[in-house]
């Protein structure tokens, strides 16, 4: 792996850091991006930030996470779902955003409380973007999880600690 240059129109550090101002989510999906974002953070990550905003050629770009791993800044979209799966149409749009960062599919994945459909899981392996859906959060929430959960079996309800975020 060899360092990566941006495209210079792009200044690499973020031009803000957003909260309210971004409309287009609904409650329960920034509830699920703060979620995310905590459970990166307790994983260990650095620099785990939510709601990144890149200006580049006057368009503007929104990550929800943005994290280092080593030299490498990672890209995470979070996809909050009540009963669909995630589509073609949002892996491609993610896919889009983080082309115009020149950012590589290997450093990005998508994080859902729900499934990707076959052509959006396809897509992404082609773009060489990580899934996680909800069976992998369970996992990641289980290893964080307390002593005391552990010892008595509990499997974490990440729905619930969604709602909770």
């Amino acid at each position: 792996m060899g360092h990566h240059t941006p495209r210079r129109a792009c200044s690499k550090k973020p031009c803000a850091t957003v909260g309210s101002a971004r409309k287009a989510t609904s409650t329960m999906g920034q509830r699920f991006e703060r979620y995310c974002a905590q459970l990166y953070r307790d994983a260990g990550y650095r620099g785990v930030r939510h709601n990144v905003l890149y200006t580049i050629d006057k368009m503007k770009v929104q990550i929800d996470l943005v994290y280092r791993v080593r030299l490498h800044e990672r890209f995470a979209e979070c996809k909050y779902r009540t009963s669909d799966e995630v589509g073609l149409d949002e892996v491609a749009k993610f896919a889009s955003q983080l082309s115009l960062l020149s950012v590589p599919g290997k450093r990005a994945e998508m994080l859902t409380n729900s499934t990707y459909t076959l052509r959006a899981a396809a897509y992404a392996q082609q773009q060489g973007i990580l899934l996680y859906d909800l069976e992998d959060l369970t996992r990641m929430e289980a290893s964080r999880a307390s002593l005391l959960t552990r010892l008595t079996n509990r499997v974490p309800d990440v729905q619930r600690l969604i709602r909770r975020a």
